[in-house]
């Protein structure tokens, strides 16, 4: 389940290298995301944290891309700290897994010296993605997605498979879509897709689990506003 979810949130696709810090943090989601839904990683629930929470402490002699270099020939760094304020029990026990054993991904370092990593680190506390339910259907929905262009004409998208790939989700699909932890796969949407087509697969999802029926009358109704 582990590695089927890489699979299914496509991010295998993604490069990620240590000095590009918007890689990194996608690249710590991702992992979040696989660690929540694999069986038998975590004791904890998704429970509140209600006491005060540990430091990451990045040693001096530890050697961090993300971190200032001392100036040649001056004194060793001090030691780096930053209190993570993560907000469930869940999320604090999956954090620390990540950095012990991902070690050469530096997550310790992004988040001590990357004030955007630790301030979205300490956001994610609940595993939202293109596709954290790793459904086919919606892994061939995000295909047909990236064959699309924000400034395609109504022939062109006719060409697609889109509609069928939209027609085959399942009800616990067009659950997932409904629910905050979809939020990446609107983004994905709206980066690829005309936005007729967007607003009306927003207006599908907003209903539940639409009839084919309901599909095919979106899909008309947004190729009647392309060129």
């Amino acid at each position: 389940m582990h590695e089927g979810e890489h699979v299914a949130d496509g991010s295998h696709l993604r490069a990620a290298s240590l000095k590009d810090p918007a890689a990194m943090l996608e690249e710590y989601k991702t992992e979040c995301r696989a660690h929540w839904v694999q069986p038998g990683v975590t004791i904890f629930s998704d429970d509140p944290i209600r006491a005060s929470q540990k430091d990451v402490v990045i040693p001096p002699d530890r050697n961090c891309v993300a971190c200032p270099a001392p100036p040649a020939g001056g004194p060793m760094q001090p030691i780096r700290t930053a209190q993570t304020h993560l907000k469930n029990k869940k999320q604090e026990e999956i954090f620390w897994i990540l950095l012990s054993v991902y070690k050469d991904q530096q997550f310790d370092c992004f988040y001590v010296c990357d004030q955007n990593f630790r301030k979205e680190a300490d956001n994610y506390d609940h595993p939202a993605g293109e596709n954290v339910i790793a459904s086919a259907r919606i892994t061939d929905l995000e295909i047909s997605l990236r064959k699309l262009k924000p400034d395609m004409t109504r022939d062109q998208v006719i060409k697609t498979d889109l509609l069928t790939m939209a027609e085959n989700l399942d009800d616990l699909d067009w659950a997932f879509l409904q629910n905050n932890l979809s939020g990446p796969f609107w983004s994905l949407l709206g980066s690829f897709a005309p936005a007729p087509i967007a607003a009306e697969l927003h207006t599908l999802a907003r209903k539940g689990r639409p009839k084919t029926s309901e599909v095919d009358e979106a899909w008309r109704r947004a190729l009647k506003k392309l060129k």
